[in-house]
Protein backbone atom coordinates (compact mmCIF):
# COMPACT_ATOMS: atom_id res chain seq x y z
CA UNK A 1 0.00 0.00 0.00
CA UNK A 2 2.65 2.77 0.69
CA UNK A 3 4.54 1.52 -2.67
CA UNK A 4 1.54 2.66 -4.42
CA UNK A 5 1.07 5.77 -2.08
CA UNK A 6 4.50 6.84 -3.28
CA UNK A 7 4.24 5.77 -6.85
CA UNK A 8 0.72 7.78 -7.00
CA UNK A 9 2.46 11.06 -5.49
CA UNK A 10 5.33 10.69 -7.69
CA UNK A 11 3.19 10.80 -10.87
CA UNK A 12 1.58 13.76 -9.47
CA UNK A 13 4.29 15.37 -8.09
CA UNK A 14 3.93 19.33 -8.67
CA UNK A 15 7.86 19.50 -9.45
CA UNK A 16 6.22 19.07 -13.11
CA UNK A 17 2.83 19.61 -12.51
CA UNK A 18 1.21 22.21 -14.71
CA UNK A 19 -2.28 24.01 -15.29
CA UNK A 20 -3.10 25.39 -18.87
CA UNK A 21 -5.88 27.07 -20.33
CA UNK A 22 -6.31 27.63 -24.55
CA UNK A 23 -9.11 28.66 -27.19
CA UNK A 24 -9.61 26.76 -30.45
CA UNK A 25 -10.79 27.36 -34.14
CA UNK A 26 -12.18 24.63 -36.67
CA UNK A 27 -14.92 23.19 -38.35
CA UNK A 28 -17.48 20.94 -37.64
CA UNK A 29 -19.08 18.41 -39.90
CA UNK A 30 -22.24 16.57 -39.90
CA UNK A 31 -23.07 14.25 -42.67
CA UNK A 32 -22.36 17.36 -45.57
CA UNK A 33 -22.62 20.26 -43.26
CA UNK A 34 -20.01 22.25 -41.95
CA UNK A 35 -19.82 24.85 -39.77
CA UNK A 36 -16.92 26.86 -38.10
CA UNK A 37 -16.28 25.59 -34.43
CA UNK A 38 -14.96 27.64 -31.80
CA UNK A 39 -13.56 25.93 -28.28
CA UNK A 40 -12.29 27.45 -24.79
CA UNK A 41 -10.69 25.04 -22.66
CA UNK A 42 -8.49 24.60 -19.45
CA UNK A 43 -6.67 21.50 -18.22
CA UNK A 44 -4.04 20.18 -16.07
CA UNK A 45 -1.17 18.06 -16.89
CA UNK A 46 -0.75 15.57 -13.78
CA UNK A 47 2.64 14.69 -15.96
CA UNK A 48 3.96 14.96 -18.93
CA UNK A 49 1.88 12.15 -20.40
CA UNK A 50 -1.31 12.54 -18.34
CA UNK A 51 -3.81 15.55 -18.36
CA UNK A 52 -7.21 16.19 -17.58
CA UNK A 53 -9.37 19.24 -19.42
CA UNK A 54 -12.50 21.08 -19.30
CA UNK A 55 -14.01 22.66 -22.36
CA UNK A 56 -16.81 24.69 -23.81
CA UNK A 57 -17.46 24.15 -27.38
CA UNK A 58 -19.62 26.41 -29.20
CA UNK A 59 -20.17 23.67 -32.71
CA UNK A 60 -21.91 25.74 -34.93
CA UNK A 61 -25.10 25.01 -36.77
CA UNK A 62 -26.89 22.10 -38.29
CA UNK A 63 -30.08 21.13 -40.41
CA UNK A 64 -31.40 17.53 -39.89
CA UNK A 65 -34.95 16.98 -41.00
CA UNK A 66 -35.76 20.38 -42.00
CA UNK A 67 -35.29 22.21 -38.18
CA UNK A 68 -32.33 24.39 -37.94
CA UNK A 69 -30.32 24.10 -34.97
CA UNK A 70 -27.07 25.27 -33.28
CA UNK A 71 -25.26 23.13 -30.93
CA UNK A 72 -22.93 23.83 -27.67
CA UNK A 73 -21.41 21.64 -25.20
CA UNK A 74 -19.43 21.20 -22.03
CA UNK A 75 -17.57 18.57 -21.91
CA UNK A 76 -14.83 16.92 -19.41
CA UNK A 77 -12.23 14.34 -21.19
CA UNK A 78 -8.60 12.71 -20.25
CA UNK A 79 -5.61 13.53 -22.02
CA UNK A 80 -2.70 11.02 -22.54
CA UNK A 81 0.88 12.19 -24.66
CA UNK A 82 3.16 10.54 -26.18
CA UNK A 83 6.45 12.32 -26.90
CA UNK A 84 7.85 12.25 -30.18
CA UNK A 85 11.26 14.51 -30.03
CA UNK A 86 11.70 18.04 -30.98
CA UNK A 87 8.86 18.98 -28.79
CA UNK A 88 6.18 17.24 -30.65
CA UNK A 89 3.95 15.30 -28.99
CA UNK A 90 0.63 12.60 -30.23
CA UNK A 91 -2.19 13.57 -28.27
CA UNK A 92 -5.15 10.69 -27.15
CA UNK A 93 -8.50 12.17 -26.01
CA UNK A 94 -11.31 10.34 -24.13
CA UNK A 95 -14.21 11.47 -21.98
CA UNK A 96 -18.09 12.27 -22.15
CA UNK A 97 -20.14 16.03 -23.31
CA UNK A 98 -23.22 17.31 -21.95
CA UNK A 99 -24.56 19.21 -25.87
CA UNK A 100 -27.60 21.09 -25.87
CA UNK A 101 -29.05 21.26 -29.19
CA UNK A 102 -31.38 24.04 -29.43
CA UNK A 103 -34.43 22.42 -31.72
CA UNK A 104 -33.60 18.75 -30.47
CA UNK A 105 -32.90 19.28 -26.61
CA UNK A 106 -29.79 17.87 -24.53
CA UNK A 107 -28.11 14.96 -23.97
CA UNK A 108 -24.99 13.28 -22.92
CA UNK A 109 -22.25 11.12 -24.70
CA UNK A 110 -18.69 10.40 -25.21
CA UNK A 111 -16.24 12.48 -26.93
CA UNK A 112 -12.76 10.89 -28.32
CA UNK A 113 -9.84 12.54 -30.20
CA UNK A 114 -6.64 12.37 -31.56
CA UNK A 115 -4.19 15.24 -32.01
CA UNK A 116 -0.33 16.49 -32.45
CA UNK A 117 1.23 19.29 -30.17
CA UNK A 118 4.13 21.19 -30.91
CA UNK A 119 6.24 23.17 -27.79
CA UNK A 120 6.65 26.63 -28.98
CA UNK A 121 8.50 27.77 -26.00
CA UNK A 122 8.24 26.42 -22.16
CA UNK A 123 4.71 27.85 -21.37
CA UNK A 124 3.67 28.06 -25.28
CA UNK A 125 1.80 25.33 -27.30
CA UNK A 126 -0.24 24.68 -30.43
CA UNK A 127 -2.32 21.51 -31.00
CA UNK A 128 -3.73 20.33 -34.50
CA UNK A 129 -6.50 18.18 -32.82
CA UNK A 130 -9.76 15.83 -34.27
CA UNK A 131 -12.50 15.17 -32.04
CA UNK A 132 -15.40 13.01 -32.04
CA UNK A 133 -18.73 13.86 -30.40
CA UNK A 134 -20.64 10.64 -30.75
CA UNK A 135 -24.66 9.85 -30.67
CA UNK A 136 -25.01 14.13 -30.40
CA UNK A 137 -29.05 14.52 -29.84
CA UNK A 138 -31.64 12.89 -28.00
CA UNK A 139 -32.48 9.73 -30.33
CA UNK A 140 -28.58 8.99 -30.52
CA UNK A 141 -28.75 8.52 -34.16
CA UNK A 142 -25.09 7.61 -35.78
CA UNK A 143 -26.03 10.28 -37.86
CA UNK A 144 -25.57 13.25 -35.27
CA UNK A 145 -21.62 12.46 -34.94
CA UNK A 146 -20.01 15.30 -35.28
CA UNK A 147 -16.62 15.38 -35.97
CA UNK A 148 -14.36 18.63 -35.26
CA UNK A 149 -11.02 19.15 -36.86
CA UNK A 150 -9.04 21.95 -35.06
CA UNK A 151 -6.08 24.14 -34.47
CA UNK A 152 -5.76 25.31 -30.80
CA UNK A 153 -2.79 27.85 -28.89
CA UNK A 154 -2.73 26.98 -25.46
CA UNK A 155 -0.68 28.53 -22.65
CA UNK A 156 1.26 26.39 -19.58
CA UNK A 157 1.40 28.29 -16.10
Amino acid sequence: MRALLLALAMIASPAWAQGYFGAAIGQSTLDSTDDTAVKGFGGYWFTPRFAIEAGYQDLGGISVGGRNASITAYDLSFLGALALGNRFALLGRVGAYHAETSSFGTNVGPILGLGLSYDLTRHATFRLEWQRYDKLGPDTESKLDIDVISAAAVYRF
